[in-house]
């Protein structure tokens, strides 16, 4: 039994670790938003995921936000409920969380779209935009059974710390991505 226990937190860490540097990485590739459609459509996905984080932080009681934005008390190794995952499954999939979990979707699905149909996007691009927004509800690796929803693949049955890292996650391709579509 303390086997388990000290695996379940050397993982537990890992994620805390990968937070931090997706934390790191966001902030380093965010560049200024302009008027195009695609700074529009990525501010509006990272002002959401912001806002979902809050939600789930808040919901486990922790004091990290400022109405939807993470302050300065933010930090992936001072969560005390990292290991929750009652409060993902409480703030996504119940009541009408269902349909938040749906409406981030929502904002990748417009977010690739319009990366994608901007002009003079190299095939590269191209071919990661769709890599990293991929929300199709087919598993291409075989991990999970075909069929299953982005949406419970990504978020349904995770700790809070490894949602946050999705979140943080999702935050830095989208900076990555808009950088280079507005090269």
């Amino acid at each position: 039994m303390l086997l388990a226990l000290s695996v379940s937190k050397q993982v537990i860490q890992s994620a805390v670790i990968s937070a931090t540097h997706n934390e790191t990485t966001k902030s380093f590739f965010a560049g200024e938003p302009n008027d195009s459609d695609v700074s529009k459509t990525a501010t509006e996905l990272l002002n959401y995921t912001d806002e979902l984080k809050c939600m789930v932080l808040t919901a486990d009681g922790e004091n990290m936000c400022d109405g939807n934005k993470t302050n300065a008390n933010y930090s992936a190794e001072n969560i005390s409920g990292a290991d929750n995952r009652e409060v993902v499954k409480r703030v996504f999939f119940s009541g009408e969380g269902e349909s938040k979990a749906k409406l981030l979707k929502e904002k990748v699905n417009a977010f690739r779209e319009t990366v994608l149909s901007t002009k003079n996007i190299s095939p590269e691009l191209a071919e990661l935009t769709k890599t990293l927004f991929d929300t199709s509800d087919n598993d291409v690796n075989g991990v999970y059974q075909n069929g299953m929803a982005w949406e419970h693949r990504e978020l349904y049955n995770y700790s809070l710390i490894f949602t946050l890292d999705f979140l943080s996650k999702l935050q830095s391709n989208v900076h990555l991505v808009e950088g280079e579509a507005l090269k």
